[in-house]
């Protein structure tokens, strides 16, 4: 089985199969961010405010979580 097949088969946490990485250079969102993904944990509290009134959102990046 391939690697993104175990990733898949899993029943984890869909955040589980993301991989989270430091930048170290500018990152600019309206270019270099194709989704914001939020742990779902952080439905309805201040995160998820804050993360809808990105600028990159507004300009049409998916945001799922």
């Amino acid at each position: 089985m391939s690697l993104i097949e175990l990733a898949e088969s899993d029943e984890q946490d869909d955040l589980d199969d993301y991989v989270e990485a430091q930048v170290h250079e500018p990152v600019h969102l309206d270019r270099d961010v194709e989704a914001l993904v939020l742990d779902s944990s952080y439905r309805g509290t201040a995160v998820e405010l804050a993360a809808g009134r990105l600028p990159a959102l507004l300009s049409g990046i998916a945001a799922s979580g």
